[in-house]
């Protein structure tokens, strides 16, 4: 048999699977033909039928992803150190057939006093080599015999485990499910770890403070003064406020099209709704956004009690702070199924050839018809679902042509963030992207979301600047590349996006929503409260994050 040439490797039904197991982002067929080579075309596409028959891997929109992932942290040993920039590792507890070559930096061994032989734990970089060449980062040794201890959270819904190490995007299966209302956990990778088959063990519920008993998410919460629940004449109000009948005064009736709600899993206040179809001249794509000023007079105590707290605040998988009461977050202004429901709506205007031709922003009445997790819209589309054909096209056509000059910064720094959520993530960036046009051409001052870059051009990383800030000015979000930016995605959970609403009604001139003279010239106090409040919640999941460390290094017997 003639052997492969030079530089491709040997394609085979294992070594395919492996490529795509191991990538976190789908594989794309033109992607596996690079490294394989494209004189393998018919066998690729045997081998694929192969897997997809044998329930190994799944198609999607963006390419094949493998049904069980592999981890991205392994047990390894480490191999020689010689004089090259890289020391080579064996994965341990892999299958014989299996053949990954990793490799390490020289300065993580130096860093970290490693010698030939050592058992640790490795990061790898999944998705950044060919088929079987991955690049490992050193988290921590892993005696023989001694299993590894990680803390994160367990989603209750989902049923798997998130680690606190953010550099680990892997979701873990548990041996067990905790029990009770346990929801952040000390696990054991332990010896026979397989980074094939990724399991872990739970060991410990660090959901309480094992001195007091109580939560750890409260005690950090009530050092920062938030309170889970609203005052009792807060929610009496808020309970007025929501009897507030839903009228099509001043508004588009678009009730009868086909709006859906894409959020995580368990959801409940849903804040946009989208859309797209053809119309007369081209495409038309719809985002809706809760109207929560059509319920929220400025200046009423439930306003102003929502502008004191400035955003909802998640402190665990199950714990929320909501900035306004129930009966307005997940109910009365929640984009729920089969309910009217005010919205502002941006929508996009685009030709044949994807371009966009314009945009409009008004007032408008809709009625969703489904409410989607990620998981089931994404697995709709594999389907082919006919609902959502024509928004799946308008995105990869439009990305396929590099015609979202908006993305191009965001997707060439992180491409990789283009391939879970981003039709949704898409269509909020430009949902607010478009909003800060719109109030900017109309000459309405409103709060501009910015992200700053420091004097060599580079965005600025966390203890240098605030990473993103409100401010009166615009100065460009360097994020994702846009001169103007701002918030109206998410009112119900962010204050700030409520201001921007009332600037839109402004200029709409919607009766009795519009920002007023006194909060326009208050927007530099308002910006400087909401950056304060933001930086108290970072602060709180910084905090919660370092308790559950203490927590864990007791549970270890390193500290008393």
């Amino acid at each position: 048999m003639a052997s492969d040439p030079p530089p491709y490797p040997r394609l085979t039904k294992a070594s395919l699977y492996q490529l795509i197991a191991m990538h976190r982002n789908p594989v794309s067929r033109d992607s596996a033909l690079q490294i394989f080579g494209s004189h393998r075309d018919q066998r690729m596409s045997a081998l694929l039928r192969q897997l997809e028959n044998e329930n190994k891997i799944k198609q999607s929109a963006h390419g094949y992803r493998a049904l069980q992932p592999w981890a991205d942290i392994a047990l390894a040993t480490l191999g020689p150190v010689s004089t090259e920039k890289r020391a080579k590792l064996t994965i341990l507890n892999l299958p014989e057939d299996l053949k990954v070559e990793v490799s390490i930096t020289r300065s993580d061994v130096y860093k970290h006093s490693l010698k030939q032989g050592d058992r640790i734990a490795v990061h790898l970089a999944r998705g950044q080599s060919g088929v079987n060449a991955l690049r490992a980062r050193f988290i921590a040794h892993a005696d023989d015999g001694k299993s590894l201890a990680l803390t994160g959270n367990f989603n209750k819904v989902s049923r798997l485990f998130t680690t606190q190490n953010y550099n680990l995007k892997t979701e873990f299966k548990l041996a067990r499910e905790p029990d009770g209302d346990a929801h952040h956990l000390l696990v054991e990778l332990t010896p026979g770890f397989d980074m094939c088959n990724p399991v872990l063990s739970p060991v410990a519920d660090q959901t309480l403070d094992p001195a007091s008993g109580e939560e750890i998410v409260w005690i950090i919460a009530r050092k920062h003064e938030i309170a889970l629940s609203h005052p009792q004449n807060i929610i009496d109000e808020a309970a007025i406020l929501a009897r507030k009948p839903v009228s099509l005064d001043h508004r588009v009736d678009l009730r009868a099209l086909d709006f859906i709600t894409v959020d995580p899993l368990g959801a409940q206040d849903l804040d946009d709704a989208m859309c797209a179809r053809v119309e007369k001249n081209g495409y038309a794509k719809y985002t809706a956004i809760a109207d929560v000023p059509y319920f929220l007079p400025y200046g009423n105590i439930v306003d102003r009690h929502a502008y004191q707290r400035g955003l909802t605040h998640y402190l665990a998988d199950d714990q929320v702070a909501h900035m306004l009461p129930s009966v307005l977050s997940t109910n009365r202004c929640s984009l729920v199924p089969q309910q009217d429901r005010p919205v502002i709506v941006v929508k996009q205007i685009l030709g044949w050839d994807f371009e966009l031709k314009g945009f409009e922003i008004f007032a408008a009445v809709i009625n969703s018809h489904e409410q989607l997790s990620y998981g089931q819209f994404y697995d709709k589309l594999d389907r082919k679902d006919p609902r959502f054909i024509i928004m799946a096209q308008i995105h990869d056509e439009r990305r396929r042509k590099g015609l979202d000059k908006s993305q191009q910064s965001f997707l060439s720094n992180s491409p990789d963030k283009y391939s879970t959520k981003s039709i949704v993530e898409t269509a909020m960036v430009q949902t607010n992207s478009l909003a800060a046009q719109f109030l900017s051409e109309a000459n309405m001052p409103y709060l501009s979301r910015n992200y700053a870059q420091n004097p060599q051009g580079q965005l600025r990383k966390n203890g240098n600047a605030p990473r993103a800030f409100y401010a009166v000015v615009s100065m460009g979000h360097a994020q994702i590349g846009l001169r103007r930016y701002a918030h109206i995605s998410s009112p119900i959970r962010r204050y700030g996006d409520n201001i921007d609403i009332r600037a839109i009604h402004k200029v709409l001139k919607t009766p009795g929503l519009g920002i007023d003279d006194h909060q326009v010239a208050n927007l530099a106090h308002d910006a400087a409260h909401l950056n304060g409040r933001r930086d108290t919640d970072d602060k709180m999941t910084t905090e919660i994050q370092k308790y559950h460390s203490l927590a864990q290094a007791r549970n270890l017997g390193l500290i008393p």
